[in-house]
């Protein structure tokens, strides 16, 4: 499956964009190539087919077309600038700032930065000065440096695209700059590049780089281990990871003769543990869980991060019993409390980012995620409660005193529906009163673990009403989640059975602020959608209901977003479509993304079906400043259907914008 997030694209094709870092040295780059050309050519004669690719690709989980799709919206007239700083800003700002999107995103900053207006400049400045994820555990001066390296090359490219930075952004790369003055955009445009290849002839080229060959055999790497220590400099390369993917046991062995002479190679031995967390885990445990045990407590400290993500590897391959997984899990664990505590203070610091993919990538998460792997490969059933050994240590992170194990109270939030149907008093004893807003920094962890992936079910939602109600109090306090709660709710108020009753759906809709109503539609409308050949059922039984009952009707609340995803729930129903666009068309006068709602009439057949109706649609939806590409083609099947609407006033309208 493709990883959301990494993957090698960038190491074979370092640029969308035409750049000579692109080698060839793989086929498959032709492919990308080829599609990036074609793409091309369609700009050029159909910009909103072309919108509707790009934004299809970033909708695509494999990183490539998020690239695919960065690069179209860096091309002028393609997509919004609303709409690229809405994928900039996704997923915790995860494109931003990922190393495979690096180039991409330069360029787009630098072409299309000019474009932004006001508000999305806030938005998009805003998410910089915030800066990357802080999901290493490095304590030294270096992480950080690294972040604002990252806001200055980030602010630096948008304000090379010629737009005025705001003050606050503006003061933040003076600041940058005058503390790592080595800071300068590159002519040759390598600072946008996660990785730089040079070679003979290439513009900078100094061949410097050094190899040091590590040897195979345990006694020669033992000595080689004692002689050489790894450098930082960009010129030196060693083979160690190789001798430790390709010898196991004899590197294993390696280190353990070192650690008995009192030796411990902190950086080989990272080096190791990440080699051993691939396809090579269930064997490295098998020899070296031992040795790892035997780490002392100060060194296994210091290899924590390295060590968690073995086990979280690990996890997922051992057999159901084993106490030296356990234990090693517990170590960790105890190491974090130790731990000095970080100088910000996260324990009052209500912005500090406990977002699932930060808690996955700290090791206290790394532990925890370890942990509910093993208990999986357990396969627990319903009631079947959890086994006490792993009971002891879950309740032991449910404890908020020890504000280290944040991290793991989120991914067992991300969890809480399996948490709950097998140790259901477990549970309500220990990890529902985590989502009372009566410790907002608690809940705001937990919240955001559970709505990562939320899912409905009954006797959870019974369980912790007061508390899911009550959030959207705290609308604005979810962060990133906002939307998935929204969409939550709306899944909750189309489903309510005996969990809510309709008087308190309708007053927490009413507190929804316009974003929220904004994500509500849009779920509604891909609830429906997604219902398939039971679309117009669910459109009758359970749509038309929460509208009339629950929806709030205040005119303030018609928004672009909101009448873009109604006009496409009014598509979605099918032969329900008259009947919903009698009920929605007050709603549908301030469409913004016209074309892709004329494109999916169209496509859906609808104005074959009911041309009368998608006429009307047609005339509410489209008010003349822009014309959609199939609004023609849609007007030709209206009046195959229907020659005398050739005389109808909005069928002359809709012509007269259709030609210009």
């Amino acid at each position: 499956e493709p990883d959301e997030q990494r993957e090698r694209s960038i190491i074979d094709l370092p640029s969308i964009m035409e750049h000579y870092q692109n080698r060839g040295l793989n086929d498959w780059v032709s492919l990308i190539e080829l599609l990036r050309d074609s793409w091309l050519e369609i700009s050029l004669k159909d910009s909103g087919r072309a919108s509707r690719l790009a934004q299809v690709w970033f909708e695509l989980p494999y990183p490539i077309f998020k690239r695919l799709a960065l690069f179209a919206a860096s091309q002028d007239d393609c997509i919004s600038d609303e709409k690229w700083v809405d994928w900039l800003l996704a997923d915790d700002s995860c494109w931003l700032w990922s190393m495979v999107t690096k180039r991409e995103v330069c360029r787009l900053l630098v072409l299309q930065g000019s474009s932004l207006n006001k508000t999305n400049q806030k938005r998009l400045e805003k998410a910089i000065l915030k800066g990357a994820p802080r999901t290493n555990d490095r304590e030294d001066s270096s992480l950080e440096r690294w972040v604002e390296e990252g806001i200055w090359l980030r602010l630096a490219k948008l304000e090379h695209s010629g737009i005025s930075l705001g003050l606050q952004a503006k003061a933040c790369l003076t600041k940058i700059s005058k503390a790592y003055p080595h800071l300068q955009l590159k002519e040759n445009e390598s600072d946008e590049f996660s990785i730089w290849m040079s070679a003979t002839g290439d513009p900078g080229f100094d061949d410097k780089k050094q190899i040091h060959i590590a040897p195979t055999k345990r006694k020669d790497l033992v000595l080689w281990l004692e002689k050489t220590e790894p450098e930082n400099g960009f010129f030196y390369e060693d083979n160690w990871r190789e001798v430790c993917r390709k010898y196991l046991l004899n590197s294993l062995c390696a280190l353990n003769d070192l650690a008995n002479k009192g030796n411990w190679p902190i950086e080989r031995w990272r080096d190791a543990l990440q080699v051993w967390s691939d396809k090579r885990a269930k064997r490295s445990w098998q020899y070296a869980a031992t040795v790892v045990q035997s780490l002392p407590d100060k060194i296994l400290h210091n290899l924590g991060h390295q060590v968690a993500w073995w086990l979280a590897s690990i996890s997922k391959l051992i057999d159901c019993q084993e106490p030296l997984f356990l234990n090693l899990c517990q170590r960790i664990l105890t190491a974090q409390i130790t731990e000095k505590k970080d100088a910000r203070s996260i324990k009052d610091d209500t912005n500090y980012n406990y977002s699932v993919n930060s808690a996955i990538n700290h090791p206290v998460g790394m532990v925890t995620q370890a942990l509910l792997n093993y208990w999986f490969k357990q396969e627990p059933s319903d009631n079947g409660l959890l086994p006490n050994d792993l009971k002891d240590i879950f309740t032991q992170l449910c404890d908020v005193e020890t504000e280290q194990f944040r991290h793991a109270r989120v991914l067992l939030a991300s969890n809480l529906v399996a948490l709950f149907r097998v140790d259901r008093t477990w549970t309500e004893e220990y990890l529902l009163p985590l989502f009372d807003w009566n410790n907002p920094i608690e809940a705001k962890a937990v919240w955001e673990g559970f709505l990562w992936s939320p899912r409905l079910h009954q006797p959870l939602l019974l369980s912790f009403k007061s508390y899911f109600l009550d959030t959207v109090n705290h609308y604005d306090e979810l962060g990133n989640q906002r939307q998935r709660y929204a969409a939550f709710l709306t899944h909750v108020a189309l489903n309510p059975a005996d969990i809510c009753s309709i008087e308190e759906l309708r007053n927490v809709f009413v507190l929804l602020p316009i974003e929220g109503l904004e994500s509500s539609a849009q779920a509604l409308f891909q609830i429906l959608d997604a219902a398939g050949d039971q679309r117009e059922e669910f459109w009758r039984n359970r749509v038309i209901p929460f509208w009339k009952n629950i929806w709030p009707k205040d005119q303030k609340n018609i928004t672009p977003r909101v009448s873009d995803a109604l006009a496409k729930l009014a598509i979605a129903s099918g032969e329900e479509f008259p009947n919903a666009l009698s009920l929605l068309r007050d709603w549908l006068n301030s469409i913004s993304d016209i074309d892709y709602i004329v494109y999916l009439l169209c496509e859906r057949e609808l104005c074959k079906e009911f041309p009368e109706e998608a006429l009307g649609f047609l005339d509410a939806v489209i008010a003349g400043e822009r014309i959609p590409s199939k609004l023609e083609q849609c007007l030709e099947q209206i009046i195959k259907v229907k020659p005398d609407f050739e005389e109808d006033r909005q069928y002359i309208r809709l012509r007269d914008c259709s030609r210009g």
